[in-house]
């Protein structure tokens, strides 16, 4: 029996137990012992290491256990790869737990006080790249339940973008705006650049605008509604930001409307200005108005 015990403890030392020193230790005490004295059964080997047989047999059962769930495979005492990544798992599920629970509480704090849309923007990026895709925005609302956004159909117009599509600041706030019914928000304008030379500014693009078109329609349709978010339709048709659109940008928007609800002669007026010629955001609005009115 004393031959078995020896070599159960053999076994169980030539195992990968560095990081359980207390196991190893004990193992080595009760090895240094065997060979110095007789042990008859499990009391006296467990004697033999110090300690009583209530107090040690299950902690000795229990560092086998964790032995076994410790390291990759390499023999019978080890865990299969399944449990390192259930043990993973679990772990991310926290992380994830405590990543929506903060998102809930900025969103909080977002809809009691109608600030902070910035922090709302920068607890989506998720992989903090200064822009957000609809895929992003939806973990988002999944955490906060929809809380408080009333207009459905601005959420319908997101997802038909496609869960690639991205977004920056300026059209998150813009969806933002409309999902939430503020009315009174308005978008901030985009940091001020420097001017480029008239021969070098850039021409729309119109793959870049197309991605945009159907959340385009939705801000328009808005304002037809309520006169209001025109300086959002100012912002989104600024395609290259420097504080003023062209003519050409401009019935570029509006063939993407279908030009619902402007009158045929301001169109024409608009068009007799040439394609190069720009308005800047009052002279647009003012525009705008008129032949919308």
């Amino acid at each position: 029996n004393n031959r078995k015990l020896v070599d159960f403890w053999n076994t169980i030392a030539s195992c990968n137990v560095a990081h359980h020193p207390k196991m190893l230790n004990a193992t080595r005490t009760f090895l240094a012992k065997s060979s110095a004295s007789s042990l008859g059964g499990s009391a006296g080997f467990l004697t033999a290491l110090g300690h009583g047989l209530e107090s040690k047999s299950t902690h000795i059962c229990r560092a086998v256990a964790i032995h076994r769930f410790s390291s990759p495979p390499t023999s019978a005492y080890q865990q299969q790869p399944t449990i390192v990544q259930q043990a993973r798992f679990f772990s991310d599920k926290k992380v994830v737990d405590i990543r929506r629970s903060e998102q809930k509480g900025i969103w909080d704090e977002y809809i009691s006080s109608g600030k902070g849309a910035e922090i709302v923007f920068d607890s989506i990026d998720l992989n903090h790249n200064g822009k957000i895709s609809v895929q992003e925005v939806n973990y988002f609302l999944d955490s906060v339940d929809r809380k408080g956004l009333t207009n459905e159909s601005a959420i319908k117009k997101m997802q038909q973008l496609g869960e690639d599509h991205e977004m920056d600041m300026t059209e998150f706030m813009q969806l933002l705006n409309l999902a939430t019914g503020d009315s009174e928000f308005v978008v901030d304008e985009a940091p001020e650049e420097p001017e480029a030379p008239k021969e070098e500014k850039p021409k729309p693009k119109k793959k870049l605008v197309d991605a945009r078109r159907s959340f385009q329609k939705l801000v328009w349709d808005e304002f037809l509604k309520t006169g209001k978010h025109g300086e959002d339709l100012f912002i989104m048709i600024d395609l290259n930001k420097n504080k003023s659109i062209s003519v050409s940008e401009i019935t570029f928007f509006l063939d993407s409307v279908d030009r619902e609800g402007v009158k045929e002669e301001e169109f024409e007026r608009l068009i007799a200005l040439g394609e190069d010629h720009e308005l800047d955001e009052t002279e647009f609005l003012d525009w705008l108005k008129t032949a919308t009115s």
